[in-house]
């Protein structure tokens, strides 16, 4: 890659950096405002708005899996796709995702454990061994994939995209990557709807239609698409966005899914074809994920001072800011200062050892 193809390859890269930047800001301020309405005393039309405003963290997931799919096919396409090539991909893949991961798992399992925070958790072997190897799991208590650290649910959809771009790149499907996957999981929910019970993890993991969007993500990296994207004034895209989260938050429409991938596809869509630089929100993509694990520590100990303290709404306020802040700070240094020098470390140790070696 170079010349005139490498600029556009970083520029795209650089532009989904920043979509990845403003996804984990909506889920930490959703995850924040959550806080603020489970246990501030509002009147009902802030307490509505509020609770709405979870649907900005779903548009912000939503996103992240169609950066997954998307950069899964720009990182891949100019690589032979073959049996040493998919060890290597899903090698790279397992050491982003599990170290840090299990990191800031470990913590939460070692604080439920010692009594010191988490005490309402129920923390069985099972769901604790599920939790650290990223496979679904669903309790009693909740009608959800729901493991130990909350957010990990999108960790297990990660994994099993991985899984299955992993079988594609071994099998050399490369041009009939979209209709593989396609098939597969077509294949699996079938097999799901006729054999597992609907009270089960995997019944709920594999119907949730949140999969779509690795699919998208692999969509909007085609020529057609990608005609079609430049072709669409911005305006019409920002528009779309801004009406989509206005009813979402004011109106708690019907068809909220619909109106869901609509303001998400519009918002990436919008953000991949500006051509502008911000250097704060590309760093913030780039410790998107740190953020992602991280914030959740701080919004549980707003959420426990809101329950013990009677706030007004200015201090409510600076104290819901302060959160967000923190929790985007702290997750940047993280990804700074650990994650980062983790991960270099660890190609060395277990990806740049086997490149040497002629065995990736």
């Amino acid at each position: 890659m170079a010349g005139l193809s490498k600029i556009k390859y970083m520029k795209k890269i650089e532009s989904l950096q920043i979509v990845r930047g403003l996804s984990a800001i909506l889920v930490v301020i959703d995850h924040t405002l959550n806080q603020v309405v489970k246990f501030c005393d509002l009147p009902c039309y802030i307490k509505f708005t509020l609770d709405n405003a979870k649907y900005l963290g779903d548009i912000g997931v939503m996103m992240f899996f169609i950066i997954s799919g998307l950069i899964m096919v720009i990182t891949t396409e100019n690589k032979h796709w073959d049996k040493k090539f998919a060890k290597q991909f899903l090698k790279k893949r397992f050491l982003r995702i599990y170290p840090i991961y299990w990191i800031f798992l470990t913590l939460i399992v070692a604080l439920y454990l010692l009594g010191l925070a988490f005490r309402n958790g129920h923390y069985s072997f099972e769901k604790i061994i599920f939790s650290y190897l990223l496979l679904p799991y669903k309790d009693n208590i909740n009608d959800a994939i729901n493991p130990i650290l909350p957010q990990a649910w999108t960790l297990i959809y990660e994994m099993f995209f991985y899984l299955l771009f992993t079988l594609a790149i071994y099998f050399s499907l490369k041009k009939q990557l979209l209709k593989v996957l396609v098939l597969i999981y077509l294949f699996l929910l079938i097999c799901t709807l006729l054999i597992f019970n609907v009270n089960t993890a995997w019944y709920h993991f594999i119907t949730n239609p949140i999969l779509i969007f690795f699919i998208i993500g692999i969509v909007i990296n085609k020529n057609i698409f990608t005609k079609l994207m430049n072709y669409i004034p911005k305006w019409f895209y920002l528009i779309i966005a801004t009406l989509s989260i206005f009813s979402l938050i004011f109106f708690n429409p019907e068809f909220k899914f619909l109106i869901k991938l609509c303001c998400a596809l519009s918002i990436f869509i919008l953000l991949l074809t500006t051509t502008y630089e911000n250097r704060l929100m590309v760093i913030l993509g780039d410790a998107s994920y740190s953020i992602y694990l991280f914030h959740i520590f701080f919004t549980l100990i707003l959420g426990t001072y809101l329950k013990s303290h009677t706030c007004s709404y200015i201090v409510t306020t600076l104290l819901v800011i302060l959160t967000i802040t923190i929790s985007l700070f702290a997750g940047f240094i993280t990804y700074k200062y650990l994650e980062k020098k983790m991960i270099h470390k660890l190609n060395l140790l277990f990806i740049n050892r086997d490149t040497s070696n002629g065995t990736a």
